[in-house]
């Protein structure tokens, strides 16, 4: 068992009254660390949220910025120049020491995990979903629970997390009009030459999430001129979602539509037999041309 510390970042508008709003969650391990921030989108831009002022809105996308790129370096240096290795943990407690008055970052806890190598980026999800998120009702957050464990047991089943070519949080540069942007996939399976398939999580009953698994797998896949790669979504739609009175259900349903036109699959992990089978044939290695 090995043990995963987190941060929450958190911003205080009004230092009189100090009641700081969570913002944001670090999550470190041996093995490396993730984090996620309010007002990240698909392309990289951060839209403060709406706790911000407008005085405050600038700073808010700086120290953003500025949290990832200090959690991107190999390590960091104290205030007297000692420089710390990001597999120590007192890499957070010089993290945390960088605060300013207005964004902070503070020691919460700790979590125990036998597999944080490959469950760190979902302990970040679970943590943020928990902590952080303020527009999702505690359905939706339990729907994107229920997603992401079916998911994994669907792979598991399937008997492909233990292939040479399977990749879990596989980030693929891509084109976007002139630039070069760099996603992370939840999923995927590929070579040196790059991914032949692709699949990114898509909370159907979040517009947000549904619109960014739309725009990355049809953006990921546009971009493969090497190698053809197929982007699928992976969905949990379960019985509650055919209530035709329900306002989530409908909202599932548009959304599974709209990805259906960007996704080159949609499998839905709440049937677990039909997509294990599903998820086999799409993550096959492709016939070398000739």
């Amino acid at each position: 068992m090995t043990t995963l510390r987190f941060l929450l970042a958190k911003y205080a508008p009004d230092l009189r009254r100090m009641e700081p709003h969570n913002c944001g969650v670090v999550v470190w391990s041996p093995e490396g660390m993730a984090a996620r921030f309010l007002g990240e989108q698909a392309d990289g831009k951060i839209r403060p949220p709406g706790f911000v002022e407008s005085d405050g809105r600038h700073g808010y996308r700086e120290w953003v910025h500025y949290w990832k790129e200090m959690l991107s370096r190999p390590e960091i240096k104290t205030a007297k120049g000692v420089a710390v290795p990001k597999s120590s943990p007192e890499f957070l407690d010089v993290l945390r020491s960088k605060s300013k008055l207005h964004f902070m970052l503070v020691d919460t806890g700790s979590l125990m995990d036998s597999n944080p190598a490959d469950e760190l980026s979902d302990a970040a999800d679970e943590l943020f979903e928990t902590l952080v998120e303020t527009d999702g009702t505690t359905h939706v957050k339990e729907h994107a629970r229920h997603l992401r464990q079916a998911a994994a047991e669907v792979f598991e089943r399937a008997g492909l997390t233990e292939k040479p070519y399977f990749k879990r949080r596989e980030p693929v540069p891509c084109r976007i009009g002139t630039m070069t942007k760099e996603f992370t996939l939840d999923y995927a399976f590929g070579d040196d030459v790059g991914p032949w398939a692709v699949f990114q999580y898509a909370n159907v009953t979040k517009d947000a999430s549904a619109c960014a698994a739309s725009l990355i797998l049809q953006q990921v896949t546009k971009s493969r001129k090497k190698q053809p790669c197929k982007g699928v979504a992976l969905v949990y739609a379960n019985g509650e979602l055919a209530d035709p009175q329900s306002r989530i259900a409908e909202t599932a349903v548009e959304n599974m539509n709209m990805l259906g036109q960007f996704a080159d699959a949609v499998v839905n992990v709440a049937d677990t037999l039909q997509a294990v089978k599903h998820v086999r044939a799409l993550a096959k290695r492709p016939r070398p041309r000739i």
